[in-house]
C-alpha cells in the first residue's frame, strides 16, 4: 500500500508523515499480517545488524556506481563540488523509503545553499518493475544502483533478511531476489551520511528500525555546522 500526503495544519515533518502512514497501515492490513510484520521488525531490531556500520569521522569508502540511466557517478569526484548527502535505502517498493526520498527531494533548494548535493543508493535493479520506481527517477537527484549491495557492504550496512520478514515479503508479493537481481536476500540498513570535501563522514544517521529516517531539518542543520 502507498502512503498518503499529510493533511492537518500541524507543521510537516518526515517523522509525522511516517507516523500517519503507520496508523493507516494498522487500520488497513489484516490483523494477523500486521502482527507478523511488527514481530519481524522487532526481531530485526534485536539482531542489531548495523553494529559495524561506519559513522561520523570515518573516511567514506570511495565508489563508482551507475544511475538508472547508466551514467557513472564516483563519490570522490562528486565531493569536489561540495559536501555530499549520501543516503542508502532499501528500494522504491518500501513505503518508508518512498516517503524519505520524496521528502529529501523537497530540500534540494536548501542543499544548494550549502553547496551540497544528494545521492541515493539502493540494490534495486534499474529495470525492476516495482512501486514508485518510475516516479523516483524524476525526483531531481541521482539514484544509483548498488549491485549485490557491494558499496553498502563496505559501509557496514548489510544484513540478511530473516525467515519471518521473508514470509511477510511473500505475503506482499515481493520477490526480493528478482528485484535486486541476486539470489541472496539482503538489504541495507537505511542510513544517511554527510561526506565533506576531505572525504570524511561528518554526520551520520544509521537506524536499524527502518521505519525511522533522518529528518531533512537535521541534515540541513548538520550541513550548517560544517
Amino acid at each position: 500500500m502507498q502512503p498518503t500526503e499529510p493533511h492537518s495544519a500541524v507543521p510537516w515533518t518526515l517523522s509525522r508523515q511516517i507516523r500517519e502512514f503507520q496508523e493507516q497501515l494498522a487500520r488497513q492490513l489484516p490483523k494477523e499480517l500486521h502482527a507478523r510484520l511488527s514481530a519481524a521488525i522487532e526481531g530485526l531490531i534485536e539482531s542489531q545488524p548495523a553494529a559495524a556500520a561506519l559513522r561520523g569521522r570515518h573516511q567514506a569508502p570511495d565508489f563508482t556506481l551507475r544511475d538508472v540511466s547508466g551514467r557513472p557517478f564516483t563519490l570522490s569526484q562528486e565531493m569536489r563540488g561540495g559536501p555530499v548527502v549520501l543516503t542508502f535505502y532499501r528500494g522504491s517498493w518500501c513505503p518508508y523509503c518512498d516517503l524519505q526520498l520524496r521528502a529529501y527531494s523537497r530540500m534540494i533548494p536548501d542543499l544548494a545553499r550549502f553547496g551540497a548535493h544528494l545521492i541515493a543508493i539502493s540494490p534495486q535493479r534499474p529495470e525492476a518493475e516495482v512501486a514508485n520506481a518510475s516516479e523516483h527517477r524524476a525526483l531531481g537527484f541521482p539514484i544509483l544502483f548498488d549491485p549485490a549491495n557491494e558499496v553498502a557492504r563496505r559501509y557496514g550496512l548489510i544484513y540478511s533478511v530473516g525467515a519471518s520478514m521473508r514470509a511477510v515479503f511473500d505475503s506482499f508479493g515481493l520477490d526480493l531476489a528478482a528485484v535486486n537481481g541476486v539470489e541472496r536476500w539482503e538489504l541495507p540498513v537505511p542510513a544517511t551520511y554527510i561526506v565533506a570535501n576531505d572525504g570524511r563522514i561528518r554526520w551520520s544517521h544509521v537506524e536499524v528500525d527502518y521505519r525511522l529516517r533522518a529528518e531533512p531539518a537535521e541534515i540541513l542543520q548538520a550541513l550548517g555546522g560544517l
